[in-house]
């Protein structure tokens, strides 16, 4: 059984973004055990523990930009902190790394974009995962 997690990157025309994406990671539950001690230890080098809290909470957007726990850290240790992270996604064989994009001014009704980008995601993650395996998607509830 694959257990797979998914997040939306919402379009920003004002900034030049004009795709909806919708991204996820699928690992087999078996390995999951490998990984998670993996990101726990980054935690707990990053922020001094490995409960798992807001406080502890590995969220690229406020690494990015210097927000929440990552408030007052340079721009430098943000960084490699997401390069670590990525790292440990990209080097482990047995992750499916899946995403949709879906070009928001191109559709008719470009309010349909989330539909749109999440169905398709669903789709290609199908294709990633064994088809004699079980596969359950886990997201973050939006306000959409």
């Amino acid at each position: 059984m694959y257990v797979a997690y998914f997040d939306e990157v919402k379009a920003m025309p004002q900034h030049g973004r004009t795709h909806y994406l919708v991204g996820g990671l699928a690992v087999p539950m078996e390995k999951i055990g490998g990984l998670e001690q993996a990101v726990t230890s980054l935690s707990e080098e990053v922020f001094g523990t490995t409960d798992l809290t807001v406080d502890s909470e590995f969220h690229a957007s406020y690494c990015y930009f210097g927000k929440g726990n990552f408030k007052g850290r340079p721009p430098e240790e943000r960084i490699e902190i997401i390069a670590r992270l990525a790292r440990l996604i990209g080097e482990a064989e047995v992750v499916k790394r899946v995403y949709s994009a879906i070009q928001q001014p191109k559709l008719y009704n470009e309010e349909q974009a989330a539909e749109f980008a999440f169905a398709h995601f669903v789709e290609r993650m199908e294709l990633a995962i064994p088809r004699s395996e079980p596969c359950i998607l886990i997201g973050d509830l939006d306000d959409d």
